[in-house]
């Protein structure tokens, strides 16, 4: 069963679940659509094909600011495992000179 989902699978380029089991069945008819669903899961090439996509949300737009030192950077160093009494973090400020 699992070379026939194999070949398949590779036949179609790393097609999808429905895809590849219509490919599977063209050959064979005792593939189900959960033998492909779970050869799938597994199926190393797919999962760095899904792994390379980014969301179109995730895309970070620049910013632009319209007066000079109008932006800055904002770090917390975490000190929880040391704390100075109450004090568990730092806060450092960084000016951002571009205009």
């Amino acid at each position: 069963m699992f070379d026939v989902i194999n070949d398949a699978h590779q036949k179609i380029g790393h097609g999808g679940e429905k895809k590849t089991f219509r490919e599977a069945q063209n050959k064979w008819a005792n593939v189900t659509q959960e033998a492909c669903h779970l050869f799938l899961t597994f199926c190393e090439e797919c999962h760095k094909k899904r792994a390379r996509k980014l969301p179109k949300s995730l895309v970070v737009k620049p910013l632009v600011s319209t007066n000079l030192m109008s932006r800055a950077q904002v770090d917390l160093i975490n000190f929880q495992t040391m704390p100075d009494g109450d004090f568990k973090y730092i806060m450092t400020r960084a000016r951002i000179f571009r205009h």
